[in-house]
Parts: C-alpha cells; sequence; structure tokens
C-alpha cells in the first residue's frame, strides 16, 4: 500500500509544502526550467494548474513542481522593469536624442495602460555597433504581463517621435564590391 501511494503522498506533501512556504501564490506569473509559464490558476494536493497567456493550462504534479527551478515574476513586486533596445544614426545629438526618447518614455509609464505612472524612464548607452550608438530604454510595467502593451506603446510612439525630430534610425547596409569578386 504504501510503494502504490509514494507518489500520491509525495505530490500531496509538495503541496502541502508549496502553499505553507508561498513562494509560489494562486496568481502569481511564474516561468519554469522547462520553459513553460503563465499564471497559476490553482494549487490542489495534487498538482498545480498554470495558466499560460494563451489560455492553455499546464498540470504540474507538486512533488516536480518542487524540485524545478521557478522564476516568480510577482513574488516581491508585481510592477517589473521593461528595457528596449534601440539605436541611433553616429551622426545623431545624444543629448536630443536622450531628451527625446525620456519625454515619449514618460507619456507611455502615463498613459498606456499597464505602465508605471510615477515612474521616470531613463536611457543608457552602451555599444558603438556597426551601424548604430547603442542604448537601452528603461521602462516598468505594472505586472508581468503589461510589459508587451508598453514595448508595443513605446515603439510606436518613439518611431512616429523620432520621424518628425529627424533621428535617424539606422538599419545595417552591405556593399558589394563587384570589381573585387572578379579579380578573385
Amino acid at each position: 500500500v504504501a510503494l502504490a501511494l509514494k507518489d500520491t503522498l509525495s505530490n500531496f506533501f509538495a503541496g502541502f509544502h508549496i502553499v505553507v512556504t508561498k513562494q509560489i501564490r494562486v496568481g502569481d506569473y511564474i516561468k519554469l526550467d522547462s520553459g513553460e509559464e503563465g499564471h497559476v490558476h490553482d494549487i490542489s494536493w495534487r498538482t498545480t494548474v498554470i495558466q499560460t497567456l494563451a489560455g492553455n493550462l499546464i498540470l504540474v504534479p507538486n512533488a516536480k513542481l518542487t524540485e524545478m527551478i521557478v522564476t516568480n515574476y510577482t513574488l516581491q513586486e508585481k510592477d517589473m522593469a521593461v528595457i528596449v533596445a534601440m539605436g541611433v544614426h553616429y551622426a545623431s545629438d545624444l543629448a536630443k536624442v536622450e531628451q527625446v526618447t525620456c519625454e515619449v518614455a514618460a507619456e507611455v509609464m502615463r498613459e498606456a495602460a499597464g505602465g508605471v505612472p510615477d515612474f521616470v524612464p531613463f536611457i543608457r548607452y552602451h555599444t558603438f555597433a556597426d551601424s548604430s550608438i547603442n542604448f537601452s530604454v528603461i521602462l516598468r510595467a505594472q505586472a508581468f504581463v503589461d510589459q508587451f502593451t508598453v514595448k508595443h506603446a513605446f515603439i510606436k510612439r518613439i518611431h512616429e517621435r523620432f520621424a518628425r525630430e529627424g533621428i535617424v534610425i539606422p538599419y545595417p547596409i552591405r556593399a558589394l564590391n563587384y570589381d573585387q569578386e572578379k579579380r578573385g
């Protein structure tokens, strides 16, 4: 009997451990080391149910869940950093780029669904790349799933504003040297 109940008891005690430690709670957004991610929909005596963003339900035996590496995006704070990588032409006035980018990012924080209105966004230049000076824009979203709405709104607005301001977002260009190829 003990051998037959081994998995059931293992899942029961693992479920009890999950509920008591409160490291994973119903409503949390988690990502498993196996790649699955979503909101914790239910924690029962045998399984934990995770609902993906697409609406699918993933049933994970509690004993397996306690053995996995789990990233809980809502354990400490629900809001999170949203980083958008960008690049501008080498001829750009970097002070103007920073000012315009921060203005647009602040608008997005105030107006976009899921933005954190009191957060002051900022940028950090970091790379002299092949065709651009690259930087990261740091925004915040109220919850994990809000990052997609915030990025969407920011990219649309920054593209429009850069066009108005004459700030160029370059793209890589490849030049072919036919004379050199003929000699080879």
